[in-house]
């Protein structure tokens, strides 16, 4: 049952993200999202409550901001990709290849350094599903772009 309801969350996450042809910003897009329900269904899911006075709720808070501030830069890079799809430089294209590998990284980065510090308010297997859930957003907007962003002019 959690697991579908999982699925079934996440799906609608994504479709309603991706139901403009183009939100203002990443930002506001997943900011939306997240203050319609994802706090409260990851609360069900991992029998903690999230309250944004605790310090557990403003430890995730920071968490959210930076996967939110990354997303944003990620957005930024597709968006000059997209403004300059047919007209692709090689450095452009060595830029960017850089700028969205160290976008990535940077992600990492910051689920590593979430992961230790949320690991002092949830258990391994709690912290592991947060983890888990966070990926499968991720994956579910890593879909839904790779199908709308053509492939570089080869050129």
């Amino acid at each position: 049952m959690i697991r579908t309801t999982l699925i079934f969350s996440a799906l609608l996450l994504s479709l309603s993200l991706f139901a403009q042809k183009k939100p203002a910003s990443y930002n506001d897009a997943l900011l939306n999202q997240i203050k319609g329900g994802k706090t409260e269904f990851l609360s069900q899911l991992l029998g903690v409550k999230f309250d944004p006075n605790s310090e557990f709720g403003k430890l995730y808070g920071s968490f959210q901001d930076e996967l939110l501030a990354n997303g944003e830069q990620r957005f930024k890079l597709i968006d000059q990709y997209l403004n300059r799809t047919n007209n692709i430089t090689p450095d452009f294209a060595k830029s960017l290849l850089n700028d969205m590998l160290s976008n990535q990284a940077d992600r990492t980065k910051i689920m590593q350094k979430y992961s230790k510090k949320l690991g002092k308010y949830l258990s391994p297997q709690n912290l592991l599903t947060l983890m888990q859930f966070e990926s499968k957003l991720r994956a579910l907007v890593d879909a839904e772009l790779a199908e709308a962003i053509p492939f570089a002019n080869m050129n």
